[in-house]
C-alpha cells in the first residue's frame, strides 16, 4: 500500500492502457487506482 496521495500521472497510465486496442477485451470492470488503500478494508467474511 502506498502512503502518499495519488497524482494524475498515477491514473494516466491506466487510462492510456484502457484506450489501446490490447485492452479491448476488458469490459464492465471497476478499476480501482488507489495505491492499495481498499486492499485491507473488505474481506469475504465481512460480506457474509
Amino acid at each position: 500500500m502506498n502512503s502518499r496521495i495519488g497524482q494524475p500521472a498515477d491514473i494516466g497510465g491506466a487510462a492510456v492502457f484502457l484506450a489501446v486496442d490490447e485492452a479491448r477485451y476488458i469490459t464492465g470492470q471497476m478499476l480501482y487506482i488507489d495505491g492499495g488503500i481498499i486492499a485491507n478494508q473488505i474481506s469475504w467474511e465481512d460480506l457474509s
